[in-house]
């Protein structure tokens, strides 16, 4: 029998002819209605119901007062605190980073009968103890700053109060304690013949007040619901309160203390799971094997000690379940809907905290996030046009900028359906509560208009936000105190955390979805129980709070140990008349500890078996085998007709010598990128990255030396350069970086070491002049970023004939003295090893020769175009300038120049790389080397 079912039995068994008369009073409203259902079906003949309230109901009956909103709380405590402070008094937004702390420890205060005028003066005086110092150096303005405000938070209660109960609202905590003051006179006045306290544990100060003079009276009695395992066991924290009551109450019994734990057997399981999806998905996986009578009855509940993980576990259930009952609101702050007015509230803070003159600069970033939201997307796209939404992004990201002005993106949103968000007035407070409630008017028309499964929910969401956004307006316009935007978005989303939406569904049947706090009073026979880990159940030890825990202690507030006790109670009571127990619990550890699992299952696995044989226990830990066997899984992809013709069409276009590295490096890179052309996600660089410096680079030496091409450069020659190369800096920059900002910041930095860059080459150059003038020789610039194609001889491959052609884009060709040089310019370091080819096969396979091979497919395409025999191969490293040239060193060749037969070598390398990307025996297959991994764009799809 559950603890409702014999609450209902003893109440008509003993009241049944003055039901009318009597009162029931339960620590929740999900209790009432339990009860609601059983008596009728118990009583079986009409009659006048009883009263049934929850414990918060029946004080608001009592003193008629009702329970105010946060916000409400805040402005009203602002209102007494700037009457009081005056000229002292911080901004609003200051204010709001400790007023909500204050409140709840007034409501602790009230709720537990403290003397909070008393409580502050100790709080006060603790501080100024903490100040003491033995070489009596008066205090700092910071210290009498400190001092003075602690001393300030008895002053504002008295004000507070009084504004509140002027206006007939309260706090919780405050409505407790004026129940508590009233009770005598509500004995004399109340209708109710008997009342009827059921299923409490941890009463506040307050709660005993009106329970103990009720009882005293004769009016009432209290039906408490324990359990001999932990009640009477005087180590065990579940029964801590049981115990205390029955000595300070002298009761010689407790209505009702049973002995479930030891006279029913129990089939518990634990188990522990990695991550909390993995959890969601373990619980799904354990209703899907029950029974429909137990999945569709009210036997079943699913409880959240985590009450964040309910998303997840909605998505986890099985579709056999009917009917599903979720007993807890679902926080506003979860919602779409918060996360696009979230990006709304960015989008224009950072467009104020970046603005130029008096024009609006919005962030990239911001108006990317607020355009991807899908209520965004669905307003802007059409029927007409589906995509305006990814063209408008695409545009933003194409632009290579970081701000935009508001003229900018006006023009890009003109004629759609979101163009009145960027329709700036001078109050930018005003407009944004404006835009929110266009916002909303907007989506919702939507909704009516193009009806989905989710509507009426996101219909409800909107309606919540309405709610606020006009208080929020209503506030703004009144006050006067909202003053920036920061503060708005603060109030936003202190009212967005702490509204919770009821979810409409038959609560008294089918599988119950809720929180720890929902369980009370309720029993069920099936309990699948999540993240019960430490620091969950129980909570944390911190608690947020102006009054230390030694203070909090001695005058009777509630502090982290009787939190523990409470935690306990709840987790045993849950459990103590089911039958089936699945208790789950997070294995995947972080930086605070959340894969240990809760003392709780500790203690349970220790104490109950020894308790009760007939209570089987059994755990086990799951492993993410997912995972891991795709990790242990190599990528295979064979080379169908269709990955052939594609690369082969690419081949005959010409290959370049990227793709051939890309190949050598890893073939699974290669197929990602030629044969599926995945490439990387664009997005804006915000600093100039090393591509764009050696872009810029790579720019201003082409336009510093192309006036000297086919030219003998001189010493002078690079001294006009010096002159031109800021200048030519600038404009490499204006190109490659157009709409960057690179007069300030890193990119200021960035663009001086280009500068420098430039410099320190001309410099190396002039040097090697001279030294070329001194053995009466001369340099020639022959070409400049010049592209070459060359046609590779046919390969057949399984008697087919591919035309192969390689294509390359040469930084320099010149000529130093005699020598034909082909140059590559690069940013980075250089090591000596990447330019020895010891052997003509090792450019096959060892990656690491990756510039070589490059270097000389520009030799190969460069000869195959010029007639010329030798030629000189080499990389000149910014980084390493004052070595100058770096030469390759190629097989057999004792001048080391590049000639006809090394030529004929590697055509043979060329002619095998390309046989092997098309060859359908080998597939394409990820590279052993995983430190090719480490910036490897695909590495995500590799699991690399």
């Amino acid at each position: 029998m559950t603890f409702i079912e014999k609450l209902t039995e003893y109440i008509i068994s003993s009241y049944e002819e003055q039901l009318k008369d009597i009162c029931i009073v339960l620590p929740n409203r999900r209790a009432g209605l339990y009860l609601k259902k059983h008596i009728p079906l118990k009583l079986k003949k009409i009659t006048f119901a009883p009263s049934v309230f929850s414990i918060e109901d029946f004080v608001c009956h009592i003193t008629g007062i009702n329970i105010a909103d946060s916000l409400s709380l805040i402005t009203e405590l602002f209102h007494v605190y700037q009457n009081i402070e005056k000229e002292k008094a911080q901004s609003f937004d200051e204010f709001l980073y400790w007023a909500q702390v204050l409140i709840s420890d007034y409501n602790d205060c009230d709720i537990n009968l403290a003397d909070t005028v008393q409580v502050f003066k100790l709080l006060n005086e603790t501080k100024a103890i903490s100040q003491w110092n033995l070489e009596q150096q008066p205090l700092t303005e910071h210290e009498k700053d400190y001092l003075d405000f602690y001393n300030s938070l008895s002053k504002y209660y008295p004000e507070f109060i009084l504004q509140l109960l002027n206006k007939n609202i309260a706090y919780q905590g405050l409505i407790y304690k004026k129940a508590a003051e009233k009770i005598e006179t509500y004995i004399s006045e109340t209708k109710f013949q008997k009342i009827i306290f059921a299923g409490f544990n941890a009463l506040t100060a307050s709660e005993e007040k009106i329970i103990k003079t009720l009882t005293q009276s004769g009016i009432a009695e209290i039906l408490w619901d324990y359990d001999k395992y932990y009640s009477e066991n005087k180590n065990h924290e579940a029964g801590h309160f049981s115990r205390k009551y029955k000595e300070e109450w002298n009761l010689s019994e407790m209505k009702w203390n049973e002995d479930h734990f030891s006279e029913y057997p129990k089939n518990i399981h634990i188990t522990g799971v990695p991550l909390s999806i993995g959890q969601a998905e373990y619980a799904g996986q354990i209703v899907s094997e029950m029974s429909d009578s137990e999945i569709n009855s009210e036997k079943t509940a699913i409880v959240l000690a985590d009450e964040n993980l309910l998303t997840a576990v909605l998505y986890c259930i099985p579709e056999k379940v009917k009917h599903l009952n979720i007993t807890m609101g679902y926080p506003l702050a979860n919602t779409a809907a918060y996360a696009l007015f979230e990006s709304i509230f960015k989008l224009f803070i950072n467009a104020e905290k970046y603005k130029s003159s008096e024009n609006y600069r919005y962030y990239y970033k911001d108006i990317s996030d607020f355009l991807n939201h899908p209520y965004s997307r669905s307003l802007l796209n059409t029927k007409e046009n589906p995509h305006i939404a990814d063209h408008l992004i695409e545009t933003f990201y194409s632009a290579n900028r970081s701000f935009f002005s508001q003229e900018n993106i006006r023009k890009l949103l003109v004629n759609t359906n979101l163009d009145f968000i960027f329709e700036i007035e001078n109050n930018l407070i005003s407009h944004l509560n404006e835009i929110l409630l266009k916002f909303i008017n907007a989506f919702r028309k939507s909704l009516e208009d193009n009806k989905t499964q989710n509507s009426d929910m996101e219909m409800e969401y909107l309606f919540h936000f309405a709610v606020i956004i006009n208080k929020l307006k209503n506030i703004t316009n009144e006050s006067g105190y909202i003053n920036e935007l920061k503060t708005l978005h603060s109030l936003f989303s202190e009212i967005s955390s702490t509204t919770n939406i009821p979810f409409v569904g038959e609560p008294l049947k089918g599988l119950q979805i809720m929180g720890m706090l929902e369980t009370r009073t309720l029993d069920f026979e099936n309990i699948i129980l999540l993240s019960v880990n430490e620091n969950i159940l129980p909570a944390g030890k911190h608690t947020n709070t102006f009054i230390p825990f030694d203070i909090r202690n001695a005058i009777g507030l509630s502090n982290y140990k009787q939190k523990e006790s409470i935690f306990a109670y709840h987790f045993y009571r849950l459990i103590q008349r089911a039958k089936n127990i699945h208790i789950l619990y997070n294995t995947q550890s972080d930086h605070f500890g959340s894969g240990e699992k809760s003392r709780f299952i500790t203690q349970l696995l220790e104490e109950l078996p020894k308790y009760n044989d007939k209570c089987k226990i059994t755990e086990q830990v799951l492993i993410n085998n997912i995972s891991l066997s795709a990790q242990q899984q190599p990528i295979l992809i064979q080379k169908t007709s269709e990955i052939i013709a594609t690369l082969q069409s690419y081949i005959e276009n010409g290959i370049s010598p990227s793709a051939l590295n890309s190949y050598i490096s890893c073939p699974l890179k290669f197929y990602f990128n030629y044969a599926e052309k995945i490439s990387e996600t664009d997005d804006v660089a915000e600093t100039i990255d090393a591509a764009t410096l050696g872009t810029v680079i790579h720019h201003v030496l082409k336009n510093l030396f192309q006036d000297f091409i086919n030219k003998n450069i001189t010493v002078d020659d690079i001294k006009k350069m010096h002159a031109n190369s800021a200048k030519a800096c600038e404009e490499a920059f204006r190109i490659c970086y157009p709409e960057g900002d690179i007069k300030s910041g890193k990119n200021l930095l960035i663009s001086k070491v280009a500068l420098k860059i430039i410099t320190n080459f001309l410099n190396t150059e002039s040097s090697f002049i001279d030294t070329l003038n001194n053995a009466k020789q001369n340099l020639f610039i022959k070409q400049l970023e010049e592209k070459f194609k060359a046609n590779v001889p046919e390969i057949n491959i399984s008697g087919k004939i591919i035309k192969a052609v390689l294509s390359g884009n040469i930084d320099r060709i010149d000529q130093a003295g005699n020598t034909t040089r082909i140059i590559d310019y690069k940013t980075g370091n250089i090591n000596n090893n990447e330019l020895k080819v010891k052997e003509w096969d090792d450019l096959l396979s060892n990656s690491k020769l990756s510039k070589s091979l490059q270097l000389l497919c520009y030799a190969y395409v460069y000869m195959n175009s010029i007639n010329t025999d030798k030629i000189s191969l080499g990389i000149i490293s910014f980084r390493n300038i004052d070595k100058g040239f770096l030469p390759v060193s190629i097989p057999d060749a004792a001048d080391g120049l590049f000639n006809r037969e090394a030529m004929t070598e590697f055509e043979n390398i060329l002619t095998a790389i390309i046989s092997n990307i098309l060859n359908t025996e080998t597939p394409f297959m990820q590279t052993e080397d995983l430190k090719t991994c480490v910036n490897c764009v695909y590495s995500g799809i590799c699991n690399r």
